[in-house]
């Protein structure tokens, strides 16, 4: 008898986790990382809010870099900016439109939006300068 007491005494000692123990810890892991897949989630909206904002910027300093060098006082279309070495490439987040009458303004849009009325893609190539953005 005292042998069949030791052997239940010993099972009771042994280390290990219930059943119960495991399944709140799996339910405290799932509730963090829900909140942190949320909390990166708004990281990227920034980020690419951020970047936005940035192409717009590299844009426009483009554009008023290559005016202030011209003697046709006129503004480009991306295309040129980029032959004419003031970008490296066309940018994928914005497009510019160019004043239809005479390339004398522009306006930045966002990629897939509309230029505005009087606004074109490519705009003319005649006329003198201003900003309309």
């Amino acid at each position: 008898m005292t042998n069949l007491i030791e052997r239940l005494s010993a099972k009771r000692n042994e280390d290990g986790f219930t059943l119960v123990e495991l399944l709140v810890v799996i339910v405290i892991l799932g509730i963090l990382a829900a909140i942190v897949v949320f909390a990166v989630g708004g990281i990227t909206d920034k980020g690419s809010s951020s970047a936005n904002s940035t192409d717009q910027s590299v844009l426009s300093t483009a554009e008023e870099a290559y005016f202030a060098n011209q003697t046709t006082g006129i503004y480009a279309a991306e295309g040129a900016l980029v032959t004419s070495k003031y970008l490296r490439s066309v940018s994928t987040k914005n497009s510019i439109c160019l004043a239809t009458a005479d390339s004398k303004s522009y306006v930045i849009v966002s990629q897939g939006g509309t230029c505005p009325a009087g606004y074109d893609w490519n705009g003319v190539t005649a006329g003198a300068g201003t900003e309309d953005n």
